[in-house]
């Protein structure tokens, strides 16, 4: 850690004209230090996509699969609330390995329908709730410099109840 603040306060060099980017969906884990004013000193918050995201998600994801004409991405968007990308890709990872499992017991081929997809929904849960619960008691104990109020403000705004009580 610190030969890499060394190298981002920049001691043998100017450090002008560059952006340094850094992700991570644990911001309160990150020491500190880099923290600090001219190191990663702004944090913006990207939340779980909306209805609008997901059922573009959705889209460019089904594209890659052989999926029956009725499956409605619209549909599967209304129903994934808080589901991230990556909970979506594996919603449907889910679907096709059960419909593969079918074809190569009995030989058939088909499409992955929306009854397949709709089985693997009633097994899967969204990533983010686990996240959202550990985030909710940073927002409530550990903002005491308003870091995480954009959080704050997405969570009031999700007060009303999804099917997963969050």
């Amino acid at each position: 850690m610190n030969k890499f603040l060394a190298e981002l306060d920049g001691l043998e060099s100017s450090n002008e004209n560059i952006l340094i980017i850094g992700a991570t969906n644990a911001i309160w884990d990150v020491d500190t230090a880099f923290k600090r004013p001219g190191r990663f000193d702004r944090v913006i918050f990207v939340p779980p996509p909306d209805e609008q995201s997901r059922a573009e998600i959705f889209k460019i994801a089904l594209g890659r699969l052989p999926i029956a004409d009725e499956v409605n991405p619209v549909w599967l968007a209304e129903n994934t609330d808080k589901y991230s990308g990556a909970d979506i890709q594996g919603l449907l990872n889910t679907a096709a390995e059960k419909v593969l499992e079918e074809i190569m017991e009995n030989g058939k081929e088909r499409l992955i329908t929306s009854v397949d997809i709709n089985a693997a929904l009633g097994q899967t849960r969204p990533s983010t709730l686990e996240w959202l619960e550990s985030a909710k008691n940073y927002v409530e104990f550990a903002n005491a410099t308003g870091q995480y109020d954009e959080l704050k403000t997405y969570i009031e705004g999700t007060k009303t109840k999804n099917r997963f009580g969050f």
